[in-house]
């Protein structure tokens, strides 16, 4: 038993693609935990021939916002799909026809375990206000 990470670096996986890890089969090799990328599906063929077959590939999605909600006066937004640690940005402006360089910056932070959460302020007089997230 024991566990094998599969790091892609390459162009995307696709459905049916196989990949011989061993030349012949691997004694116990069905008995492996396979970690895939994000976004795909094995099959472990090791104790068969050596192999691990692509099922199903689905390119990980971007960071993004998943929520906004008003706590009193205060704006929470929440995102996801970060990598722990990575850096991100919340813009934001009153004027959409700004150029994203001229955007406000809102304190920076970091991904924790992929997703965040930052609080805002919100002035009830204030014009609408426009958000997006930038991961540098």
């Amino acid at each position: 038993t024991g566990t094998l990470t599969v790091n892609n670096t390459g162009p995307a996986l696709v459905a049916g693609q196989k990949f011989y890890l061993f030349d012949q089969p691997l004694p116990n090799g069905g008995s492996l935990t396979i970690v895939p990328p994000a976004g795909v599906v094995f099959t472990n063929n090791l104790a068969i021939d050596g192999s691990l077959t692509v099922v199903s590939s689905q390119p990980p999605q971007p960071p993004h916002i998943t929520g906004i909600s008003l706590s009193g006066t205060d704006l929470v937004i929440n995102g996801t799909n970060g990598l722990a640690g990575e850096q991100y940005n919340v813009l934001t402006t009153s004027n959409l026809t700004l150029p994203l360089s001229q955007w406000t910056v809102l304190p920076t932070n970091t991904f924790g375990g992929g997703s965040f959460s930052i609080t805002n302020p919100v002035n009830a007089g204030s014009p609408r206000n426009f958000y997006i997230l930038r991961v540098p």
